[in-house]
C-alpha cells in the first residue's frame, strides 16, 4: 500500500554552523553523507533514515523507507515547478557541500503553493567565540500582500517584486524603492537558491 501525500507547504533551510541543507515537502529531508535522508521526527531530535528506490514521475516523487522494521512506500504529489525542483534535488543531488569562511547566512525560505510565504535570513559573524547578528532579511506574506520587515526603526514595506541578481536578493517596493541583501553562502547553496528563484512566483 502506498501512502500518498499531497504537498501543501515546502521549504529550503540551510544552517552554516552544521553545514546542513534541509528540504521540506510536507516531509523533512536532510542532506547527509551525499544523499537526502527522511527525518521521522520532524518535531524534535532528528531521526534520519535512508530513502530507497526513489523515482521521479510527473509531479510526483515515489520512494520507500523502513519504519519500525517494515518497509513503507510513499508518494509525494506536487503541483508547482518549485515542488518538482525539490523532488529533483532529493533524487539527484549528491555533491559535497563545500563550506567556506564566507558562509555567514542561516536561511529559511518557506513557500505555499509555489509562492513565497516567508523568508528568514540571518547573517552572523563569529567574534570572541560568540555569534553576532550583523544583518537580516525578513519577508512575510499576509492576506494583503508581501512585506519586507525592517527594524530600527520598525518598518513594514509592501513589496511588488522580489528577485535574485547574481547573489543579491533585491526587494522592490510598491513605491519603487529597492532594498538589497547580499547572500554570503557557499557556491552549492547559492546554486540551489538561484534555481529556487528561477521557478517561484511572487
Amino acid at each position: 500500500m502506498i501512502k500518498k501525500i499531497r504537498v501543501k507547504e515546502s521549504a529550503f533551510k540551510y544552517d552554516p554552523a552544521l553545514n546542513q541543507i534541509s528540504l521540506f515537502t510536507d516531509l523533512r529531508f536532510v542532506y547527509q553523507s551525499s544523499s537526502f535522508k527522511l527525518d521521522l521526527n520532524q518535531q524534535g531530535e532528528e531521526d534520519l533514515i535512508p530513502i530507497k528506490n526513489a523515482q521521479r514521475e510527473k509531479n510526483k516523487l515515489v520512494f520507500s523507507a523502513e519504519y519500525k522494521g517494515e518497509e513503507i512506500d510513499i508518494e509525494l504529489i506536487g503541483s508547482t515547478a518549485l515542488e518538482n525542483l525539490f523532488f529533483d534535488i532529493i533524487t539527484d543531488f549528491h555533491q559535497p557541500i563545500r563550506q567556506s569562511s564566507s558562509d555567514l547566512d542561516t536561511i529559511e525560505l518557506i513557500f505555499k503553493n509555489g509562492i513565497i510565504k516567508a523568508f528568514y535570513i540571518y547573517k552572523n559573524i563569529l567574534q570572541k567565540n560568540k555569534y553576532q547578528l550583523i544583518d537580516s532579511l525578513r519577508l512575510v506574506n499576509e492576506p494583503d500582500g508581501l512585506f519586507l520587515i525592517k527594524q530600527k526603526p520598525f518598518r513594514k514595506i509592501r513589496l511588488a517584486k522580489v528577485h535574485l541578481e547574481i547573489q543579491t536578493i533585491v526587494c522592490e517596493s510598491t513605491e519603487f524603492d529597492r532594498y538589497h541583501f547580499t547572500l554570503d553562502v557557499n557556491e552549492t547553496v547559492l546554486e540551489i537558491i538561484s534555481n529556487i528563484f528561477s521557478v517561484i512566483s511572487v
